[in-house]
């Protein structure tokens, strides 16, 4: 689909690119056309705005050069120069100015992607150019599968690439627009990428003003950790970088705060057992061994979900083996008594999804679940549970036909 620049500084801010046409394009009136029907395709098919420079800081020239369009690779500061030579016979097209487009908003050529080789054929001789050479993880993004049909990838160029049997076909590199391809990859162009092999969705919590933690299981089944305080850590010049707890992880982690500089992390391990870390100005247990996390022992189908409802207090729901809802809280040590199997209080449902819960205010959670049925279910707890928690159809019932989720979240 798509292989952008990895630096966020490449990035247009807002998706807003201004730009001027130079009097050697605008008094070639084929050339200037080519030039304005190539601004027109990323204005009316992406959701970048190309518009006339008014005095910004940064900004596009298009003008002429002698030899071949060039531009470079995202923002670079000031203004930069898109360059096509001139006509006739030039290639002041627009194909060629949309390409070059694309390189400007930080877009590298298609055939750059590190799974080209199974679809077109790199001539060794220009196998570490700047126009063919593979772009690492720490250098670009890559969206979605191999688009032979990008404005980004080259032609049949004899001597430098050519079609790989049963690749990408004789049209390849020939589009006269932006592909579905092109207009998707810009859809992530306003997302701030932190790249990570994952696994899952990722979980996230806030202990205090101006700060927020995510954490996202890892294709090797470690939990990974950013944090903002004003900027992403562990690292402000490599957003792509993460501290890692290791552990063999098996669905999302769970993460709440129940007061300032507290944060409880919880992951499913590979046993089914639930596994607990938590930081109060450091991690505890140590953050480096597999085998440094406080172990709540079940057998955990699906969740973890955490939440507090007020200071020193923290509940923990999961659904087990038997698809009924387990519950755990601490408020001054764990209750029930966290290493017994069945030490946990039950809820009597049959879960497909969840669980998620949240507080809207000191001594109030709610806790939702998808039923069997497909149904949303809904408990509430404000000093006891309703309704009553023991039996099945015990339950708020929300009809729906859910797929996934849910995801619950409060506002005041």
């Amino acid at each position: 689909m798509g292989v952008i620049s990895a630096s966020w500084s490449h990035r247009w801010p807002g998706a807003v690119v201004p730009y001027e046409i130079a009097a050697d394009i605008t008094m070639d009136v084929p050339a200037a056309q080519a030039v304005l029907q190539a601004i027109s395709e990323w204005n009316m098919k992406t959701q970048l705005q190309l518009l006339v420079h008014t005095g910004e800081s940064d900004s596009i020239l298009f003008t002429k050069s002698p030899s071949i369009c060039a531009s470079p690779v995202g923002r670079q500061g000031g203004a930069q120069i898109i360059g096509c030579p001139p006509g006739p016979g030039g290639s002041i097209t627009p194909q060629t100015v949309m390409h070059e487009i694309g390189h400007a908003i930080g877009l590298w050529n298609e055939q750059q992607r590190r799974d080209r080789d199974k679809f077109v054929l790199v001539d060794g001789s220009v196998i570490d150019g700047k126009n063919y050479k593979m772009k690492s993880r720490e250098e670009a993004f890559h969206f979605g599968l191999y688009d032979c049909d990008s404005i980004m990838q080259y032609p049949v160029i004899p001597g430098n690439i050519a079609d790989r049997p049963g690749g990408c076909g004789p049209g390849m590199g020939t589009s006269v627009a932006l592909s579905s391809g092109d207009i998707h990859v810009v859809d992530f162009y306003r997302w701030e990428p932190f790249y990570v092999l994952s696994k899952g969705a990722p979980a996230s919590a806030s202990w205090g003003p101006g700060r927020v933690d995510l954490f996202v299981v890892g294709t090797d089944n470690s939990v990974y950790h950013k944090w903002f305080d004003g900027n992403w850590k562990p690292s402000l010049q490599d957003i792509n970088l993460w501290e890692q707890f290791a552990i063999s992880a098996k669905h999302r982690p769970a993460t709440a705060s129940w007061g300032p500089g507290r944060l409880d992390l919880f992951a499913v391990g590979s046993d089914d057992a639930v596994y607990h870390k938590w930081f109060d100005g450091s991690w505890h247990p140590s953050p480096v061994e597999t085998d440094s996390w406080e172990r709540f022992a079940i057998s955990a189908k699906h969740g973890p979900a955490a939440a507090s409802w007020g200071p020193g207090r923290l509940d923990l729901f999961v659904v087990g083996s038997d698809d009924a809802v387990y519950h755990k809280w601490f408020q001054g040590g764990w209750y029930p008594s966290p290493v017994e199997t069945d030490s946990w209080e039950r809820f009597a449902i049959s879960a497909k999804h969840g669980p998620a819960a949240a507080s809207w205010g000191p001594g109030r959670l709610d806790l939702f679940v998808v039923g069997s049925d497909d149904a949303v279910y809904h408990k509430w707890f404000d000093g006891s549970w309703h309704p009553s928690p023991v039996e099945t159809d015990s339950w708020e019932r929300f009809a729906i036909s859910a797929k996934h989720g849910p995801a619950v979240a409060s506002w005041g």
